[in-house]
């Protein structure tokens, strides 16, 4: 079999806006002689950018932003001719939800200095979230989902002063590894892939 290389742009999330903006954008994209189109459907700020189902947040307006559904957008996208990617972002996460353990994130800095929240992977309540997102989206038809943001805050040396133990421990990183193979799980059973996204500048600097 022939393979098809994929020759992608990023869906701007005005795209999303609406059916006709959505259609305007993928007649554009497949104009300029793009193939696949990657949609932001979970922001840094916690706003999902498709209209969700998921029971934890389908009545909350603050969090729940999205104008069409996972499904509409795939649908137009396969009437267009444009392979769909999901991309969600995980742990950096801005939006305050409060997930139903009750602690589930601390701050990149001192409130006082901006300082952003971030979701914590050893809560299994926010890794389920982003799991049943992940299912959501495989289910109403997207192939492959990109895990962005699947990260720690940098911390300083403060931070490890205040931080619990477990996060001083260099087996740490075990817990970004269950998340992904959560989100993988959930996406599979929806016949999709959930991929972390690292950085190419990371991994060539060995920070990542």
């Amino acid at each position: 079999n022939e393979v098809t290389s994929a020759f992608a742009t990023v869906a701007p999330d005005s795209a999303l806006k609406s059916d006709s903006a959505l259609n305007k954008f993928l007649a554009s994209a497949k104009e300029s002689g793009y193939n696949t189109a990657v949609f932001t459907l979970k922001n840094t700020t916690g706003e999902l950018l498709y209209k969700s189902s998921l029971k934890a947040v389908k009545d909350n307006t603050d969090v729940n932003k999205g104008s069409l559904t996972a499904a509409q957008i795939v649908k137009a996208c396969k009437t267009a001719g444009i392979t769909p990617v999901a991309a969600i972002t995980t742990l950096f996460d801005n939006a305050g939800y409060i997930i139903s353990d009750g602690n589930w994130s601390w701050l990149d800095a001192a409130a006082d200095n901006g300082g952003k929240p971030w979701t914590t992977p050893y809560s299994a309540d926010a890794v389920n979230y982003y799991a049943d997102i992940c299912g959501e989206l495989a289910k109403a038809g997207f192939a492959d989902i990109e895990l962005e943001n699947t990260v720690f805050p940098n911390f300083q040396s403060y931070d490890y002063s205040l931080l619990s133990k477990e996060l001083q421990n260099a087996n740490r990183s075990e817990k970004l590894a269950v998340l992904a193979a959560t989100c993988a799980k959930k996406a599979k059973e929806g016949n999709a892939t959930a991929t972390v996204e690292i950085k190419a500048d990371a991994l060539l600097t060995m920070s990542a």
